[in-house]
């Protein structure tokens, strides 16, 4: 299989224009992490918040382990939707989700947009992270090197949008979608709504995550614009809790709170993506698997039809009505012998092209001539 698309030079993401921000380990942390009771009631991790107060704005009272299994990138694969309008913080819970993977399971991050940060250990060693820009031809042609990593896609429609669920692009992305746990992948996206995105990855997405400025939801409460995001979580699947939204509508989202503010410049929040990604055509030449063998065609139509063609080689006008009569000719056959004297030099002339000329005839040619 050959896949022709442009391929980029593997490069790391450019540097947002601002400095690289540091963020403490703690803020990377699991939910169900002990470490969290290791720092102390006491000890003020963020922002004025002890350490059950400052987990608990991360992730929410309600849990979001308690409806069923923990989710856990490191050796699940799922894919994860952040949808919401403009500005809801989609960009920003994904990034997070990402960072988490990338410091705790050592994943790779492969992303549409630059994503950098540092993470400050407890002994004070810092470490660096770094995206990797997404290059969509190594996707399509499921490379190797692209197996046990994070893929995220901030603005998915751009990459995969319904409008083009014909197209051989999105049938090689549905591809690889359909086996991404065998290659040890996990694939986050946003997109403003659900369901802009392929109608397969739709149905593939595991969670969906409904996203809220805090800032436009309480405007009284003095919450910083973006600085904290509502998020709903909805099983779409049934992978993360045995249940499908569908299967139980009445089940209440799971909903969680994101102190966003925390790691605010580890990534690009107006990277501008390429509009016409979407628009990108994939050639895709493939192999031809053939079942039996190919039966022999019936030329005997040759031994009474080469008569007649020699009693019209001198002539620039032979109706074809007639012509075809005296072969005794039609249906398929009267097609391929039609193919066969024009290739052959015969020319349709008259009115309507309802005669044929031989005079440049080759009857050579008509001998050796092979349907293709």
């Amino acid at each position: 299989m050959v896949v022709k698309v442009k391929d980029r030079k593997k490069q790391k993401h450019k540097v947002p224009p601002f400095e690289i921000p540091i963020l403490g380990e703690e803020i990377l942390w699991p939910e169900n992490s002990s470490d969290w009771e290791d720092t102390g009631k006491d000890n003020i991790v963020a922002n004025n918040y002890n350490w059950r107060e400052y987990r608990d704005l991360v992730y929410g009272e309600n849990s979001v382990s308690s409806l069923g299994i923990p989710l856990d990138l490191s050796n699940d694969s799922y894919i994860w939707c952040a949808a919401g309008p403009r500005g809801s913080g989609k960009t920003t819970y994904i990034t997070y989700i990402a960072e988490q993977c990338a410091y705790l399971y050592k994943k790779r991050i492969i992303s549409n947009y630059p994503i950098k940060f540092g993470v400050r250990k407890k002994d004070g060693h810092v470490i660096y992270i770094e995206s990797e820009e997404l290059e969509l031809g190594k996707l399509l042609k499921f490379d190797e090197s692209y197996r046990g990593c994070i893929i995220v896609l901030d603005e998915a429609p751009q990459v995969i949008n319904r409008l083009a669920t014909m197209t051989w692009k999105n049938r090689l992305l549905d591809l690889w979608l359909q086996l991404i746990r065998k290659n040890m992948n996990s694939l986050l996206y946003a997109s403003q709504n659900e369901n802009w995105v392929d109608n397969e990855l739709r149905w593939q997405t595991d969670i969906i995550s409904h996203c809220r400025d805090a800032s436009r939801r309480y405007p009284h409460a003095g919450y910083n614009r973006g600085g904290q995001i509502l998020i709903d979580l909805v099983d779409n699947s049934g992978n993360w809790t045995g249940y499908s939204q569908e299967e139980r509508p009445y089940r209440k989202p799971v909903r969680k709170r994101l102190l966003s503010q925390t790691i605010w410049g580890t990534f690009d929040t107006f990277h501008h993506n390429d509009v016409f990604e979407s628009l990108t055509k994939v050639k895709l030449n493939v192999g031809e698997l053939q079942i039996g063998e190919k039966p022999e065609r019936d030329e005997s139509y040759l031994e009474h039809t080469i008569p007649i063609i020699t009693q019209h080689l001198e002539e620039n006008k032979v109706i074809k009505r007639d012509f075809y009569s005296a072969v005794g000719v039609s249906g398929a056959v009267k097609t391929e012998l039609s193919h066969r004297i024009h290739a052959s030099g015969a020319v349709d002339v008259g009115y309507h092209g309802n005669c044929l000329d031989f005079t440049n005839f080759s009857m050579e040619d008509f001998r050796k001539w092979k349907r293709r």
